[in-house]
């Protein structure tokens, strides 16, 4: 039965995958490399991915998990997910009107910045729920 759990998720991770590929919908691609471009080079790559991947897969090995503590990161990963959504909302729906267009241009670059990285977590806080 586990076994199967497993073919199912590497199924869905894998159309996931190819479904961003092909579609402007979920373009996992573009957000891939739009987060790099902001944390470019290899000290801060380190602390934005690998140091947290390798500190929670450290400490998933070490502490046990029981149902309530899965459910908790469940309802945790929900309203981390639902407050990013709403944060990139906000920030999409401002008018920077009374700004001139040097200003405009680069608060463009920090919003899509900020798309970015909002779109790469989400996808990082779906995976950790799968």
């Amino acid at each position: 039965m586990k076994l199967a759990g497993v073919i199912i998720i590497i199924v869905s991770i894998l159309y996931l995958i190819i479904f961003s590929l092909q579609s402007n919908f979920i373009n996992l691609k573009e957000n891939m490399k739009n987060y790099y471009k902001v944390f470019n080079g290899f000290k801060n790559s380190f602390a934005f991915l690998v140091f947290p991947f390798i500190l929670g897969t450290g400490i998933s090995l070490v502490c046990q998990h029981d149902e309530e503590v899965l459910s908790q990161f469940i309802v945790f990963v929900s309203i981390v997910i639902s407050v990013l959504f709403s944060t990139s909302s906000i920030i999409v729906s401002k008018t920077y009107e009374q700004f001139d267009e040097k200003t405009k241009d680069k608060i463009k670059i920090i919003i899509n910045q900020t798309q970015s990285i909002i779109f790469f977590v989400v996808y990082i806080s779906i995976l950790s729920l799968i």
